[in-house]
């Protein structure tokens, strides 16, 4: 764990971990948590290491030098830092945004099933959905936003309702069941 003054001839030609080992921390002496990883390969990281709010310590990667520069990595964890310091988790809010599926996984496990049962132009969306949307955000890889935490208003249309709460008259009142009482 040595301190070092982290400049942009260092990161070029860092030293390699010495005795066998595979991989040594060199910390950044102007700024805490923030350092350059190097591996026995050559390879370097950017990371932050942090406190969590329950103590653990954690490293939030920031890029390769070869992705960002040592200064634009600088301003990035001094960035990150003054986040964790008011309580967020950089750590946990990636975690958040690795579970929300795919838009294709939320069609198939969880809108079909219910277009199914309460549809009988199903077929007419899953073609859609098919053909417009799956294929546009297949390339990206987009992640669905998922309804309940994104729009509380919406999510009565993607909950099963009982045969006495009815459907409301509107015009498209065949589309979606009306919004629970």
């Amino acid at each position: 764990m040595p301190k070092v003054n982290l400049k942009p001839a260092f990161v070029i030609s860092p030293p390699l971990p010495k005795d066998g080992k595979a991989k040594v921390d060199y910390f950044d002496m102007n700024l805490g948590g923030f350092l350059l990883e190097v591996r026995s390969t050559g390879t370097a990281t950017y990371y932050l290491r942090y406190r969590d709010k329950g103590g653990q310590i954690r490293l939030v990667k920031l890029g390769t030098p070869e992705s960002i520069t040592l200064e634009g990595a600088r301003t990035r964890a001094k960035a990150l830092k003054s986040q964790t310091v008011i309580g967020f988790d950089p750590k946990r809010e990636l975690e958040k945004m690795k579970a929300v599926p795919l838009f294709r996984d939320f069609v198939e496990n969880q809108y079909l099933p219910y277009a199914k049962t309460y549809k009988r132009s199903w077929v007419q969306d899953q073609r859609l959905i098919e053909k417009r949307m799956i294929r546009l955000w297949k390339t990206n890889g987009a992640r669905f936003i998922l309804l309940t935490s994104a729009a509380p208003s919406v999510t009565h249309l993607f909950t099963p309702q009982t045969p006495d709460q009815g459907v409301s008259d509107g015009p498209h009142s065949s589309l979606c069941p009306s919004r629970p009482s």
